[in-house]
């Protein structure tokens, strides 16, 4: 071994700077997280060496930044999106994305650079109250098909379905 790191464990951040709209504002963010003002400079962040995620401020994302990610894709880097999907974008240009909240942000950004998150305590889940008393039997309703099918709208006595095909569409085949 000759000590180099092999798993990137930096992510670049393209988002606004403007204050009060940066995507990292009042986040403590994961260690080796590089916040960009712009597309170029996400783009040189991405080419200068391997990175483990792009997170894209989907508020900032123009039709000329779909290169970026692009090349993030090429990079082996994971893409992370936060905000609303832009009207322009399609999923083609959006494949490989992952959608995250501002909230889930940090811990996405933790686990795809491969740092710990952090020890909290586990929630122990509450078992669900039982009801008192005797337990009526399960009810699961069942359909009976009376012979008549639905007609389709201005069809001359012809039915949509046969009374075997209704039955055999809601699960009754015995």
């Amino acid at each position: 071994m000759d000590g180099r790191q092999t798993t990137p464990r930096r992510a670049v951040v393209f988002a606004s700077c403007a204050p009060g709209q940066g995507l990292l504002e009042g986040l403590e963010p994961a260690p080796g997280c590089i916040p960009t003002a712009s597309a170029y400079e996400a783009a040189a962040e991405l080419l200068a060496g391997p990175a483990a995620a792009l997170v894209v401020d989907l508020r900032v994302l123009r039709p000329s930044h779909v290169r970026l990610i692009e090349i993030a894709r090429k990079a082996g880097a994971e893409l992370l999106g936060v905000g609303p999907l832009p009207a322009w974008a399609s999923s083609d240009q959006l494949r490989g994305m992952r959608l995250v909240s501002q909230g889930q942000l940090v811990e996405s950004l933790r686990a795809a650079a491969g740092a710990p998150a952090p020890s909290r305590p586990a929630a122990q889940p509450r078992p669900a109250p039982r009801p008192k008393g005797p337990q009526p039997p399960d009810q699961g309703g069942t359909y009976k098909a009376d012979g008549a099918a639905p007609k389709a709208p201005g069809a001359e006595g012809e039915p949509l379905l046969t009374a075997e095909e209704l039955s055999a569409l809601l699960g009754d085949v015995e």
